[in-house]
């Protein structure tokens, strides 16, 4: 019988000693008894340096002991409590902790069972979670306030309308400019169901590294599907309001020939978008010409429509 009991006891002592989580025990008066090499490893300790000092020298919170001391003298454990222990090297760690009472023959307290988790890659991740959210709060921003400026643009385009020699052109331009906004839109969306189900996964414990990561690589996917659309709807815009007003005011003004004429081929590429023709402009970058731009306009768009 004797055997087999120490046999129990050499068996036992082998799990805690190669279990990944730090384990330790404690008398009534909170003295450390024993340590397993995980535990010593996550406070930086030895062995010899923890055993037989007070556990107390080592949390982070005091207060917790006392909820601790509760529970376990009502119910003989304590499960998933989180604490703060202090490291060698004075820093914290955050860890999760499981109490259990182990009581002797006559159903007395003997000594307590502690059993810690690292949390602090789950800290970790959580601040680079935390952070994410922000950034991509402060996108989505940025990205309602480049729609609803976008929607504004629109909206006079709409108006512009009402000009005959360009109603045409106004169809295709925002024909074209609804193109790159779709596809934002769905990228934004599909930025937010990522984050959702990301924050899901962390509020059920299930985070796991690879969950980020490929959260990661997928946000900067659309990202980069956010600025190129965005700044392709921005350049229609700029070009197409800068020859609408022209068209309408027809006031002289001074422009450089190799920037408008860029700006009037992007302006009405709709018109030519899905035939054969291909137009190049070749200008010198340095002419500056005094002229009302939009008859240039009238001029060229004429030609390309025609």
């Amino acid at each position: 019988m004797q055997e087999v009991l120490e046999d129990h006891q050499i068996n036992l002592e082998n799990i805690l000693n190669n279990s990944p989580d730090g384990v330790f025990t404690i008398n009534l008066e909170l003295n450390i008894k024993y340590v397993n090499p995980a535990f010593c490893r996550i406070l930086g300790f030895t062995a010899e340096e923890l055993v037989g000092t007070t556990i107390l020298d080592y949390l982070g919170d005091l207060s917790i002991q006392e909820e601790c001391d509760r529970e376990v003298m009502e119910h003989g454990y304590c499960h998933d409590q989180e604490t703060i222990f202090k490291r060698k090297d004075g820093s914290m760690v955050h860890i999760s902790k499981n109490v259990q009472a182990i009581s002797d023959d006559d159903g007395n307290f003997k000594e307590i069972l502690v059993t810690i988790r690292d949390l602090s890659e789950l800290h970790h991740l959580n601040r680079e979670l935390t952070a994410s959210k922000e950034q991509l709060e402060e996108n989505n921003e940025s990205l309602a306030k480049i729609i609803e400026d976008l929607r504004n643009t629109q909206k006079q385009l709409v108006e512009a309308e009402k000009m005959a020699s360009l109603g045409g052109l106004v169809a295709g331009v925002a024909h074209e400019i609804n193109t790159p906004l779709g596809i934002s839109v769905t990228a934004a969306s599909s930025m937010h169901r990522d984050f959702a189900l990301l924050q899901k996964k962390y509020s059920n414990d299930a985070l796991k590294k690879t969950d980020l990561e490929s959260f990661f690589a997928n946000a900067e996917q659309a990202c980069n599907i956010l600025n190129t659309n965005l700044q392709r709807a921005a350049d229609l815009v700029r070009s197409f309001k800068q020859v609408a007003v022209d068209q309408a005011s027809d006031e002289v003004r001074k422009i450089n020939l190799d920037d408008y004429m860029q700006e009037i081929l992007v302006s009405i590429g709709p018109s030519y978008k899905h035939t054969a023709i291909t137009l190049d402009s070749e200008c010198d970058e340095e002419i500056i010409l005094q002229i009302h731009p939009g008859a240039l306009y009238q001029i060229i768009s004429n030609l390309v429509i025609n």
